[in-house]
Parts: C-alpha cells; structure tokens; sequence
C-alpha cells in the first residue's frame, strides 16, 4: 500500500507531461486519479506468488469468484436448453433444476480455480518479479481498459486507459525497486534476471560472463600499457608538484612577514611623529 501511494506521485507526473504534450488537462489527472486502484494493485502484484501474504489470498479469492461467476453467466446464457434437458427427469420444476446445475457449475469452477491457483503458484521472487511479467500484465491490463472506456463512451479512450494503466505498470516497478534479494541484498530492479528471466540468465552467466569478463581484462592490459609513459611521467612530475607547493607555501609565509612588518614599522613612526608634535606644542 505505501508503495501505491508513493508511485501515486509519478503517475501525476506523467499525466502533468500527457498535459504538456496536447491532452486535455482535466480529462488526463483524473485518468491520473482512476489510475490509484491499479498503481496500488501493481505494487501488491509481484507478491501473489508468496502463499503467506495478503495479496495472495486475495487473489485467490478474487479468481474463484471471479471464474465462477464468468462460468456461472455463461451457463446462463443457454439456460434454455438446461431446462429441456431437466424436463427429462421427473421433476415438478425444471427451471429450479436447471437453476441448481448452473449454481453448481459456477460453484465447482470457483472451487476448482481456488484449488489451481495453488498448485501453479510459481515460486517466491520468480516469474511474477520479472519487468517482463509487468509489461505483460500492463498490456492485457491496458486492453481490457481500452475496451471498457469505448465502450462507456468516455472520451479520448485510448488516453484515459493508457494513464491508468501505466499506474499498474509503475506500481509494478516501485516494487522490485523497494525489494530485494533475501541473499545477495541486490535491489531487484538492479538485477539482470529481473530482465532476461532465470534461464536466459544462466545461459549468460555461463557463457557470455566469462567472455565478457575476459574482454574487460585484455582491454584492463591495453589500458595500462597505454599509460606506462604518463604514470612513468606522473612519477617523476609529482615530487616537483610537491616541492613547488612547499615553495609556494614559504612565499605565503614571507608575504605574511613583510606585512607584519609594514604594520609594526607604521605604526611605530606614527608614534614617534605624534610624540614630535606634543613636544613642539608644548615648546610654543
């Protein structure tokens, strides 16, 4: 939730820029506000894969029921032909029959999808936190939005459901910056998993990092061979740049002196002179 509401702030940027670039301002803060549910759904997105936390459960929840009334409006839909089929029991009322299997159905496939979600749970810090998982999540995210904005008639469609869904995409990504590597500590975004995905990551660890990091090594040798003579040259310059600083410091010193001296040697002959004048008076 903190995540959501910090990465609040940078979905009202973004829609401060959508304002710059032509679009009406009214129409994209508010997309900016509407947008707050998916920015907070974002940050709590990455952690449906841990059985232990809120978002998980809730997930599971929202899924069951969510599966089970999409199941239960579309037996609905040819309701017509269950309650031919019940009038071939003996049954007083078919439609209360009919009414029983599409209840059940929607029951059993909530239930069912309870029970699926967790057994394909990936796990912990895996897939569901990779930036890839995130654009894909935003782009289905952005479609439905799309889809639901043209067809409420809401203006400039295309722009209020690209706001809100950037807010799902930036609460995605305040996540794996404020997460890190129970192990190494790494914040997740910094990481290149988070980018290439665990497989593609193994097969660079084991073939393009040793050969990157022996190019970096051949380059290291060139370099310090190209710069023999200056550090060679530096060597030799450095002792006279600290001899001239020791020069350059006893001129301050002599500076400072000669100063001093001026002051004292003034004031001193204003003395004197002031002592010639009292003398003179006192002689008139």
């Amino acid at each position: 939730m903190r995540r959501g509401l910090a990465s609040q702030v940078a979905v009202v940027a973004l829609a401060g820029v959508v304002v710059i670039v032509g679009a009406p301002g009214r129409l994209a803060f508010a997309a900016a506000g509407a947008a707050f549910p998916f920015t907070v759904a974002g940050a709590a997105f990455p952690d449906v894969d841990s059985r232990r936390s809120v978002p998980f459960r809730r997930f599971r929840v929202g899924a069951a029921l969510l599966t089970g009334a999409v199941a239960g409006a579309l037996l609905n839909r040819g309701r017509t032909g269950l309650i031919t089929v019940a009038g071939w029991f003996p049954v007083t009322d078919p439609r209360f029959l009919a009414g029983i299997w599409v209840g059940g159905a929607a029951v059993g496939v909530g239930a069912l999808t309870f029970l699926f979600v967790d057994e394909v749970l990936p796990p912990h810090r895996g897939h569901l936190h990779q930036l890839p998982t995130g654009v894909a999540a935003t782009a289905i995210l952005f479609s439905l939005l799309s889809l639901g904005t043209v067809t409420a008639g809401v203006p400039r469609p295309i722009l209020v459901a690209g706001v809100a869904a950037s807010g799902f995409l930036v609460g995605f990504g305040s996540h794996l910056i404020a997460d890190r590597d129970p192990r190494t500590g790494e914040r997740l975004l910094l990481r290149r998993r988070t980018y290439v995905g665990r497989t593609l990551d193994g097969v660079m660890a084991t073939h393009l990092d040793p050969r990157l990091a022996a190019v970096g090594r051949r380059l290291g040798t060139a370099w310090r061979r190209l710069t023999a003579p200056w550090r060679r040259l530096a060597s030799v310059v450095s002792p006279l740049g600290r001899l001239r600083g020791f020069f350059a410091g006893g001129r301050r010193l002599l500076v400072r002196a000669r100063r001093w001296a001026t002051e004292r040697w003034t004031h001193t002959l204003d003395r004197v002179r002031g002592r010639r004048r009292e003398e003179e008076s006192r002689r008139l």
